[in-house]
């Protein structure tokens, strides 16, 4: 194999994003397709390339979100205007979708095709569904630069991870305290490193025990999101709607709210689907990766669901109310999310959130 073929070859390539870093200390490519669903960590892989492409002269950042009626010729546009002043500047695409379409695709293969060494492309997208990795748009960009897999962090991973970001902290937890940290967060995130960030401003010597992050989880917001999605699986329709109303005055994002409570009800879809094939409950939610600490409150809002499709409805729901928060629909998002959490509690859709 030649020098040449080499090159081209090892230019052809995916990483994890763990492996990101050392790549990035040694050159920047002229294009990156990041993938992946947990917010936190995507935003963190795409600031490590916009660190790296900053130091190397892209002081201008050229960003585009992908909607329903977006102009691709913007794309080519932007770039060749930036072009006449010789300014460097990043484009950076997002699509949420994680399709661009025809147009699109034709248009990011058109931009890999005239990439130069004053361009440098930033496609941040959704986790891969099947077949889409392999489609014609994704190999271009992957021939011309890097694809970047963000994996999410399982239940197994989640108190590594935590400990990880402990030490980085500056903090030192004992392994109950982690494992607390880890059950509260329940796999996002964001709002692990949202406790970790404020633990290490309440405890400045670094020391953090259990009753540490008790008494920091304590002094969050007095109606909490995750003990809003724990009223509402208890089935207390009141007290739920109550820590709602909390939440609304204190001005927490509607999207948060129907993150948690989304993530939740796809649970309880699981499980009772598990459970109408044949599997045992246990099984079930284990299957499902519910916590050993919270069988116990799932199971019982798994018992008010007569059928999974009663699930299914609320499911449905979650999405209606998604699409008014994301003004894809018109409605009152704060009445659609009153409606899903009156469903969670009662165990069905008992009105509409439109």
């Amino acid at each position: 194999m030649s020098v040449c073929s080499l090159i081209a070859l090892l230019a052809q390539m995916k990483v994890n994003s763990d492996a990101l870093p050392g790549r990035l200390a040694r050159t920047l490519d002229s294009v990156y397709l990041v993938s992946g669903d947990d917010p936190l960590l995507v935003g963190e892989t795409s600031d490590l390339i916009r660190k790296r492409a900053y130091k190397d002269g892209f002081t201008g950042r050229n960003l585009h979100v992908v909607e329903r009626g977006f102009d691709w010729n913007q794309l080519m546009t932007s770039s060749n205007n930036l072009s006449l002043f010789d300014d460097r500047c990043m484009t950076e695409i997002r699509l949420p979708t994680g399709k661009p379409g025809k147009r699109g695709a034709q248009a990011l293969v058109e931009f890999a095709d005239n990439i130069s060494s004053d361009d440098c492309l930033l496609v941040i997208v959704p986790k891969f569904q099947r077949g889409s990795a392999s489609t014609a748009w994704v190999k271009k960009l992957e021939a011309v630069g890097v694809v970047v897999q963000v994996w999410p962090i399982n239940a197994q991973q989640l108190p590594g991870w935590i400990a990880a970001r402990v030490k980085q902290a500056g903090l030192k937890a004992s392994r109950d305290a982690i494992a607390m940290l880890a059950d509260r967060s329940q796999g996002n995130l964001l709002a692990a490193q949202q406790e970790i960030t404020k633990l290490s401003l309440y405890f400045p010597d670094g020391n953090v025990g259990t009753e540490d992050v008790a008494r920091s989880v304590a002094d969050s917001a007095r109606f909490d999101v995750f003990q809003l999605v724990d009223a509402a699986l208890v089935g207390d329709v009141d007290r739920s709607l109550r820590m709602l109303s909390g939440l609304q005055s204190e001005g927490v994002e509607p999207v948060l709210i129907l993150w948690a409570l989304t993530r939740e009800i796809r649970t309880l879809f699981s499980v009772h689907h598990a459970i109408g094939t044949g599997v045992p409950l246990d099984a079930a939610l284990t299957r499902a990766r519910v916590w050993s600490t919270r069988k116990a409150l799932v199971n019982r809002a798994v018992r008010r669901f007569k059928s999974t499709a009663a699930v299914g409805g609320l499911l449905e729901l979650a999405a209606v109310t998604d699409a008014i928060i994301k003004g894809r629909r018109t409605g009152d998002r704060w009445s659609a999310l009153r409606a899903l959490v009156v469903g969670l509690s009662q165990g069905q859709v008992v009105v509409t959130a439109a």
